[in-house]
């Protein structure tokens, strides 16, 4: 009976996101797959997903992780960003304006650090500890960690929604497999293709908009219940700038200005 409600909540969310549930076609999804987990992609994005006004003093953000002492606020903040892969480099970017954070992976090494940018544009680069970055050391990567929860690509967001689209026998531990269920095309000339997972905890549903072949956005809505048992939305939408299959190396080292501690 729960699970049926979740399942009529999910499909009350897709239509408001326009996402639409059955049928069978090719997948274009299979390409975006595949240069994620061969690890040779450069990814740029915009979270676009709607604002919501909410009255949340004390609420935990899931975005971010802070508690929030107004009264009420907008959540779903926007913010653009960048995933370099290219085998065991990576360089993944969050750009909220006047403030960045940023890590580089160069093999077993992990870098870092973040950004400000000043209302004359000067951009300074900052450590762990919030000092001013000259040099920086270097974290070893852990590999046990990504194969339990997943790569670090940015925000919680966005690294459930890049996650999603690996191929099942490269999603880590716990994470759902993703059941094609419908495309089409819109009147907008856009395709789509919704993929849909399910478990006793929830739905979730993630459709893929397309332009002659280009993944252009992805949009996702799940429910799950709490420990309480009441039924808990989540939704996000990314606008896709660039998802290619030719990294860009010139972002897979430390910024002008910033030395490898030795």
């Amino acid at each position: 009976m729960r699970k049926s409600k979740i399942v009529r909540a999910a499909l009350v969310g897709l239509a408001a996101l326009g996402i639409a549930l059955p049928s069978a076609a090719a997948h274009q999804l299979d390409r975006y797959s595949n240069m994620l987990a061969e690890r040779n992609c450069t990814i740029r994005y915009e979270n676009i997903t709607p604002g919501e006004l909410v009255h949340a003093r004390g609420l935990v953000s899931m975005e971010y992780g802070y508690q929030s002492k107004q009264p009420q606020r907008f959540v779903n903040q926007p913010y653009h960003g960048t995933v370099v892969l290219k085998g065991t480099e990576s360089y993944i970017d969050v750009d909220y304006g006047d403030y960045g954070s940023s890590h580089l992976r160069k093999g077993k090494d992990v870098y870092r650090f973040a950004r400000t940018v000043s209302k004359k544009k000067k951009i300074t680069y900052l450590d762990s500890n919030g000092a001013k970055a000259r040099e920086l050391a270097a974290k070893p990567y852990r590999e046990e960690k990504d194969l339990l929860y997943g790569e670090d690509f940015g925000t919680k967001s966005v690294s459930h929604l890049l996650t999603a689209m690996l191929p099942a026998k490269d999603k880590p531990e716990g994470m759902p497999s993703y059941a094609f269920v419908d495309d089409g095309t819109l009147d907008s000339g856009l395709s789509f293709e919704d993929y849909r997972a399910s478990s006793a905890q929830g739905l979730e549903a993630i459709r893929y908009y397309f332009k002659d072949g280009q993944l252009t956005k992805i949009a996702s809505v799940s429910y799950t219940r709490n420990d309480k048992g009441e039924l808990v939305g989540w939704k996000c939408v990314l606008k896709i700038d660039e998802f290619s299959g030719q990294p860009d190396e010139t972002l897979l080292s430390l910024p002008q200005g910033i030395k490898a501690k030795k």
